[in-house]
């Protein structure tokens, strides 16, 4: 009996080391999938900002439209359009990782306080009249409408 007592607490030893390291495993594994993701998400953004600073014609409608876009052209209102598209599928697609991949509010407010560093006068006007609303996640569009809600700040609102 002393034998088979003492092979039990050996092996519950046992199990609690394997436990152990499996759990500290998983979190190693849970935090390199949300770093990893995490850069995917940096070099998107990097890329809509080097397509807008290496084109100066594009820097330019970006700028107006974010002034004012009802006084863009029609061409260069549709660049604008697709400027905002990608850069609200960016913000999307970083909240919902917030939501869904357990990145936490931390990031969720990040996207909020960057989201409004973009929400100039021309972003929230396109916003307002956003004909591609319907395809981003409903409660992401609530998420966004709560943010433009508020006053707006002083800020760079071109700021890239």
């Amino acid at each position: 009996e002393v034998v088979a007592a003492v092979a039990v607490v050996v092996s519950l030893v046992y199990l609690a080391v394997q436990v152990r390291q499996n759990t500290r495993q998983v979190e190693e594994q849970g935090r390199a999938q949300r770093f990893a993701a995490l850069g995917v998400l940096f070099d998107n953004w990097r890329n809509f900002r080097t397509n807008v600073i290496s084109d100066p014609k594009l820097a330019n409608i970006w700028r107006r439209g974010n002034e004012d876009p009802s006084k863009l052209n029609e061409d260069d209102q549709v660049l604008f359009d697709f400027l905002m598209v990608d850069l609200i599928w960016g913000f999307a697609a970083n909240w919902m990782m917030g939501v869904d991949e357990g990145l936490g509010s931390y990031l969720r407010d990040d996207i909020a306080d960057n989201l409004l560093i973009y929400a100039s006068p021309g972003f929230r006007a396109w916003w307002r009249t956003n004909p591609h609303r319907a395809e981003y996640p409903r409660d992401f569009a609530l998420f966004v409408d709560e943010l433009l809600s508020r006053p707006s700040a002083p800020g760079p609102a071109e700021s890239l």
